[in-house]
């Protein structure tokens, strides 16, 4: 967001609502959070939250809410989740995995 100091005068209207103008809606970044706090018995103040990337819960699935690197490569990752998942597969049916730390945990586990 720009760091212009503009005031705006909201309205609120019938039904406890205010629109934020446009202007200002064009700054703001998809998913921010804006955080209203009382300063005193006649002022609030409004401000834009950083981005943050967190898990969160939803429908009771952990839910990263971040934004991947640029780097990120999702064929780099299928293939390290394959790799882990054929390891734990071999951990639990006890054929000796291919790293040397795997196959300690192995031997101490039979």
């Amino acid at each position: 967001m720009t760091t212009n100091l503009e005031v705006i005068t909201l309205h609120v209207d019938s039904a406890d609502h205010f629109v934020i103008p446009e202007s200002v809606r064009r700054q703001l970044a998809p998913g921010a959070v804006i955080r209203v706090e009382n300063v005193d018995e006649e002022s609030l103040s409004i401000r834009v939250q950083p981005p943050s990337e967190r898990l969160i819960w939803e429908d009771g699935v952990l839910v990263f809410t971040g934004a991947l690197p640029d780097s990120f490569d999702w064929d780099v990752y299928d293939q390290q989740f394959a790799e882990r998942a054929s390891s734990d597969a071999a951990l639990r049916c006890g054929s000796a995995p291919s790293h040397p730390h795997l196959r300690m945990l192995s031997s101490r586990l039979t």
